[in-house]
């Protein structure tokens, strides 16, 4: 029996999705120790694997098939182009079995299989990096080639999954989850001496932060010890579960909505043609494959895509576990004033309130409330209480204290607040 390995791979501007076959034979190797990698006796190589996959439906073949019409085929009188694999080694660190032998120099160590690694053994197990070879998957070629895995267990393919690769299809169908809610910003980024135009996804809900919190306790560990080093056997330690989560929910978005859209223009070309030249080509950059922008007029730009995004920065870093809200209350003892009381509100939990005293009274870097910890409470506070008077300027006044906490409101502005400034 085989099954499939997969994750997605951070290398900089030219991130991929990395899969490779596991099966059952011998798994022995000697070695010396400090000697180069060795290549990992239970992986299949790049013939086996293109092989497997096609006897098993999920080939990548059809995937890069040149797009050449049967017509011009037979006018060509030419056969098909040879189809070029994107075959890629890779290193990944893997539990593994030493077994000294006294009378020999040598050592022999065998890695664990997969749906061993949890069942317990006499052996002691350690890490220790492989090489392996497999195919290496843009971020297009891995939209089509994961959209093909099944989610459900009932499913016979998914006995070929392994739990890493099975993780990503989760993550792959919350992509989709985020663009079917419009979850994304048109941004810039800065790459070398050059602008590009991208997409970003957006989570800067509360069921979005906490699923990215839960999918990141719940990453197989094999999707994160795939090693950069490839030179001697030293061994990476495992990167952040966000950071390749975002990453992957970023570039496959990005890849996305440039296949959903394709070359079709959003705006009119008369209007686009009006527009300054940077402008025009980051709006055709968010479509196109060519997503460059010159120089020229680009520095304008990033300041002001910067500008109107600095409301959300927080949220684009994924740290928005907590906010700013507010609590109006009508006037009391036959008072004429209501009260806009201001707190810190969990994302995942409306009804997890801090009242601004408590948080003016803890001048601390780490808050803990009721078994929460709050990271820079009085930042995010203040942070908040900024944005919300760019939409409700009646509470700047209040900002001006050292310790807002509350402010006054007339009638006519609790009217106000309630009608048109409420979110």
């Amino acid at each position: 029996m085989a099954i499939l390995h997969g994750t997605w791979i951070i290398n900089h501007q030219n991130s991929y999705f990395f899969i490779w076959g596991e099966t059952w034979r011998y798994s022995q190797v000697q070695t010396e120790v400090s000697t180069e990698i060795a290549l990992h006796p239970l992986a299949m190589n790049s013939a086996e694997l293109n092989e497997w996959l096609e006897a098993s439906n999920l080939s990548i073949t059809n995937l890069i098939q040149p797009s050449l019409t049967p017509l011009k085929q037979r006018i060509k009188n030419k056969p098909s182009p040879e189809i070029k694999l994107p075959i890629h080694s890779q290193i990944i660190s893997l539990p593994t079995y030493f077994v000294e032998n006294q009378k020999s120099e040598f050592t022999k160590i065998s890695p664990v299989h997969s749906v061993s690694v949890d069942i317990d053994s006499p052996s002691s197990q350690y890490l220790h990096p492989w090489k392996i070879e497999g195919f290496c998957l843009t971020p297009a070629l891995a939209i089509q080639f994961i959209a093909s895995l099944p989610l459900s267990t009932n499913d016979s393919k998914a006995a070929l999954l392994g739990t890493d690769i099975h993780f990503w299809v989760h993550i792959y169908r919350w992509h989709l989850d985020l663009i079917s809610r419009c979850k994304l910003l048109p941004t810039v980024e800065k790459q070398d001496s050059n602008l590009i135009a991208k997409w970003q996804i957006l989570l800067d809900s509360a069921i979005d932060a906490t699923r990215l919190e839960k999918f990141a306790s719940q990453m197989p560990l094999a999707c994160r010890i795939y090693q950069q080093n490839t030179e001697n056997l030293a061994i990476d330690l495992p990167l952040l579960p966000q950071e390749i989560i975002l990453s992957f929910l970023n570039h496959i978005t990005d890849n996305q909505l440039r296949l959903m859209v394709g070359s079709q223009s959003p705006i009119e070309p008369r209007m686009i043609m009006s527009l300054p030249t940077a402008l025009q080509q980051w709006l055709q950059g968010l479509i196109n494959a060519n997503n460059t922008i010159d120089a020229a007029g680009g520095e304008r730009l990033e300041t002001t895509l910067k500008a109107w995004t600095l409301p959300l920065q927080y949220q684009l870093t994924s740290k928005a576990l907590f906010r700013t809200c507010f609590q109006l209350l009508p006037p009391e003892n036959e008072a004429p004033d209501w009260t806009l009381n201001y707190f810190l509100q969990a994302a995942d939990n409306p009804e997890f309130l801090i009242d601004a005293a408590t948080i003016w009274d803890q001048p601390v870097e780490k808050l803990i409330y009721q078994n929460r910890t709050i990271e820079q409470p009085q930042e995010t506070f203040l942070r908040g209480l900024g944005l919300a008077s760019r939409l409700y300027s009646t509470i700047t006044p209040s900002l001006e204290t050292a310790s807002p906490k509350f402010c006054h409101l007339t009638p006519l502005q609790a009217y106000e607040f309630i009608k048109a400034v409420t979110w």
